[in-house]
């Protein structure tokens, strides 16, 4: 069997990305085609990133996804700020819980001993020509939550 890029994530309500494809008008237009930008139906908030897995793990991992997002109480988040990584990838910020955010985030690693990313975030463009990095993450079950 082959593998598959994992992660999970939380689609934004359809009232976010309407408002943020609207605040991104104007960065759309002043870039051109410097930017190569996240089709609206690709915009998630990455909880945590698995790299390339077994395709024969995915229904374990999102087994595992699944039993977190259950145990998981509804928490108030929203989408804050801007940056970049390594100048490459444009992303959206999240503000709110973010304490109980990264707990999530903590709890959806599929190895705890792996180091983890503690800034949730919505990718919305890369810069067009860059390569996109190959990482592979470690062992816990990995689902994709949605």
């Amino acid at each position: 069997m082959g593998s598959i890029r994992l992660f999970a994530g939380i689609t934004p309500p359809q009232p976010v990305r309407d408002h943020l494809d609207f605040a991104l008008e104007d960065v759309r237009a002043r870039a051109g085609e410097q930017l190569r930008w996240t089709p609206r139906a690709n915009w998630h908030i990455t909880l945590s990133f698995y790299g390339e897995q077994p395709a024969s793990s995915t229904e374990e991992i999102s087994d595992y996804l699944r039993s977190v997002a259950e145990s998981t109480s509804p928490m108030s988040i929203h989408l804050a700020g801007a940056g970049s990584f390594h100048s490459t990838r444009l992303w959206i910020g999240v503000g709110g819980e973010t304490d109980r955010l990264r707990g999530l985030m903590s709890e959806c690693l599929l190895d705890a001993d792996l180091p983890r990313r503690n800034r949730a975030h919505l990718s919305v463009a890369t810069l067009s020509g860059s390569r996109r990095p190959q990482r592979s993450r470690g062992r816990r079950p990995s689902p994709v939550v949605a």
